[in-house]
């Protein structure tokens, strides 16, 4: 009889235990950690990028709801090529993109690193990962500097969350300028897929919790977006180059192969012994390679790739150990 007695404080005990964890998991998605100049500081990077010798420009440039995306315009070493803009993932920033940029600086006119919402020094306080994200890309890319305009060439990189924003845009209708080519580092298919491979890799349980979550997140089609990504990448008409990693534990790669398989027009290159987001740093001429063959195919004449070794700190500081069971 008593344990009777009790059993509604522990129905209750646990709904409100299940409800408080689905919570946090909804808070660390949407309010990411912020990596900004401290954090750059922290790792030993410069902030900002006349700290690897390339000229920029600050600029800010408004967003629909009124506020500003804090942004750099840096200068590229090769003249004729592409204008290359940057989504990066989620908890990073235009300030973790240092990492890459003297490789990208290499193949690419101009690379433009923004911060999405809630990261960096962005002033909105929430992410979402879905429409309004796309709807910012939109206005950064109707508003490119001036002088760009001459160069009618750009390619969308995007890393993880990025990728799935920039997939987003690229669907939308009107989108001017028109990217030519879209380059997915880490991509996943399904919107939770990396929150449940953050969360496994923690050993914190996933069921039922993400599964209210992602019921949460369904209701809320205008903010978040399709959960599932193959419902926007068939309709990624641009050619696509998928950049993935073996042993990716956040976004499998099985996500990365379906998204190839479904675009018009994809190719996927698979870094041996790579984890999530790590190939530039793992393979920094692989990567430069695979990035500069797949630019080629777009009849875009290329300059020479330069040894990897003129830009140590970005290879050998952050390297991280390939994964050799695939957890």
């Amino acid at each position: 009889m008593i344990l009777l007695d009790l059993l509604p404080l522990f129905l209750l005990a646990t709904f409100l235990l299940t409800a408080i964890y689905a919570l946090t998991i909804y808070r660390g998605l949407t309010h990411p950690s912020r990596r900004a100049a401290g954090w750059a500081l922290a790792h030993d990077l410069p902030t900002d990028p006349a700290g690897f010798g390339l000229e920029f420009q600050e600029l800010s440039i408004p967003l629909p709801d009124g506020k500003h995306a804090p942004t750099w315009l840096v200068h590229g070493r090769a003249a004729n090529a592409p204008i290359l803009v940057v989504c990066h993932g989620w908890s990073e920033s235009r300030y973790v993109m240092l990492k890459r940029l003297p490789l990208w600086s290499e193949l690419f006119s101009a690379v433009l690193l923004y911060d999405l919402r809630a990261h960096g020094d962005s002033p909105h306080h929430a992410s979402f990962g879905g429409p309004p994200e796309a709807d910012d890309l939109r206005a950064i890319l109707e508003q490119l500097p001036p002088h760009l305009h001459s160069n009618p060439s750009i390619v969308l990189l995007g890393l993880s969350m990025g990728a799935s924003i920039a997939m987003q845009a690229i669907v939308r209708d009107n989108l001017s300028p028109a990217p030519i080519a879209l380059i997915a580092e880490g991509a996943y298919r399904h919107r939770l897929t990396p929150v449940a491979g953050y969360l496994r890799q923690r050993r914190w349980p996933t069921w039922p919790f993400l599964n209210l979550v992602g019921l949460y997140l369904s209701l809320f089609p205008k903010r978040f977006g399709p959960l599932d990504g193959l419902t926007r990448i068939e309709k990624v008409t641009l050619p696509t180059l998928f950049i993935h990693g073996q042993f990716d534990a956040m976004c499998p790669l099985v996500d990365a192969q379906a998204l190839a398989q479904h675009a018009p027009s994809a190719r996927c290159v698979i870094f041996q012994g790579a984890d999530h987001l790590n190939m530039a740093e793992l393979d920094p001429q692989t990567y430069q390679t695979a990035i500069d063959d797949f630019l080629r195919t777009l009849g875009l004449p290329q300059p020479p790739i330069p040894d990897p070794s003129s830009c140590p700190r970005v290879i050998t500081r952050y390297n991280s150990p390939p994964c050799p069971h695939g957890k």
